[in-house]
């Protein structure tokens, strides 16, 4: 058992997952690190530790339910509470809905969606019985903007704006928050493996900032929203973009 906070961020091996994580480690956070690629899980634990918080890394596969509730269980087993939650796994594959097949639309939805509820669902009965915590699910401009060879993604990231703002209804009288962020242009890895130069180029040049951000500009608003500063922030959805979509 331990007095310090605890965190767990999924997808958290790279991007915004790893900026996550160290700011969370910054503001006092013990952080639970999951990702598909256990190295890379274990990569930003050791940051997390070397910036004075205890750090596990953990192999974990959001869609596998077995996966999730194992994450869970073994993080209560060693700090005995659950603080904050920060959703954001996620995967992309360009693709037109013509020629998509049933494994692409699935694999997308599963780990967005599914994923988000099963580790929600998993740490929402230590929540409840703390009567405190924290949920930030990571949706995206995309949501609403939308574009093409992006169904599934855009549909999930539609999804969990919804599923947040519902959770929010279900879980406040138990004093936990559940809020989302919408990130738009960020230089992560999924974002270059997913588009073109080109691609990038266009929206840079739409948005009233002119460039992309960076992770750690949302992991800021991520460590906000977590944070006691926000304790009347619930059920919303934060557009952190630069003025995307704002033309």
């Amino acid at each position: 058992m331990t007095d310090t906070k605890v965190a767990i961020i999924t997808g958290g091996g790279q991007g915004i997952g790893r900026a996550t994580a160290l700011e969370l480690a910054g503001r006092g956070y013990h952080v639970s690190v999951c990702d598909l690629v256990v190295e890379r899980a274990e990569a930003v634990a050791q940051e997390v530790r070397k910036a004075g918080q205890e750090g596990l890394a953990f192999s974990c596969d959001v869609s596998k339910r077995a996966d999730v509730e194992k994450v869970v269980a073994l993080t209560l087993e060693r700090f005995g509470r659950i603080d904050a939650l920060v959703n954001n796994a996620g995967t992309h594959t360009p693709m037109k809905v013509v020629d998509m097949t049933d494994e692409v639309w699935d694999q997308i939805t599963d780990v967005i969606l599914k994923g988000t509820f099963y580790f929600c669902r998993a740490v929402l009965p230590t929540m409840i019985a703390q009567q405190s915590g924290v949920i930030v699910n990571i949706s995206s401009v995309w949501a609403w903007a939308c574009g093409a060879e992006a169904a599934p993604y855009c549909t999930s990231k539609a999804g969990i704006t919804a599923f947040t703002k519902s959770l929010a209804f279900e879980v406040g009288e138990y004093g936990i928050r559940v809020n989302a962020i919408a990130p738009g242009l960020v230089d992560t890895e999924l974002y270059k493996s997913t588009s073109t130069q080109a691609g990038r180029d266009f929206l840079i040049g739409n948005c009233p900032l002119g460039r992309e951000c960076t992770p750690e500009e949302v992991a800021k608003p991520i460590g906000f929203l977590v944070s006691n500063e926000a304790s009347w922030v619930n059920g919303e959805t934060l557009t952190v973009s630069g003025g995307l979509y704002t033309r």
